[in-house]
């Protein structure tokens, strides 16, 4: 079901300028939502600040979430292909393994710093690693090897999505452990409800 993107705004105005919170600071978030309209209030707002703030944003999810992310962006952005195109908006359906996506990233930010990107924000709907088959203990090392590295070492502000419909409570709370960047922020930030 496609949610126009105009509710979303009048339900979220105040949403994109909760995430104007982290603007010019690095951050490693994780958030969590169980309906598939709790998935856009999180990421939309999230990725139209980084584009208000003129960031190199990323997403990485399946091709289905891709879809529905996307779609409703294109409401809001009329230009959202164009900066596609142009790379101001990086897509991705996750690399093979985890040292694969560690790479990429690192290599990606390296790129943007060399062309003088100021910052750059990392949408990360996490079912993409389910898909690509990986355990639940490899993507936490994934993540706390992120969350050490390159989460603090680039200006990246990283939001870490996850389906409760699809990970164990173990799983979120491992995501937990290893994004304590949010802890510093209030919670209704990272619940998609």
């Amino acid at each position: 079901m496609k949610i126009p993107y105009r509710l979303i705004q009048h339900q979220d105005r105040l949403h994109i300028s909760r995430w104007k919170v982290f603007q010019s600071t690095t951050a490693h978030l994780c958030a969590f939502y169980d309906t598939d309209p709790g998935r856009l209030k999180l990421a939309l707002p999230f990725l139209l600040g980084g584009f208000q703030e003129d960031s190199r944003c990323f997403l990485v999810a399946t091709a289905d979430v891709q879809t529905a992310i996307l779609n409703e962006l294109r409401d809001a952005r009329p230009d959202l292909d164009q900066d596609i195109r142009e790379g101001r908006l990086v897509v991705s359906e996750g690399m093979a393994s985890c040292s694969e996506q560690y790479t990429f990233f690192e290599q990606s930010f390296l790129q943007a710093n060399k062309q003088g990107i100021q910052g750059m924000r990392v949408l990360g709907d996490m079912a993409w690693a389910l898909q690509k088959g990986f355990g639940l203990e490899e993507l936490y090392n994934f993540e706390t090897r992120y969350n050490q590295g390159l989460g603090h070492r680039f200006p990246v502000i990283s939001l870490c999505q996850y389906d409760a419909r699809l990970f164990p409570g173990t799983a979120i709370l491992s995501a937990l452990k290893c994004h304590n960047d949010t802890f510093h922020y209030p919670l209704n930030h990272f619940l998609g409800v």
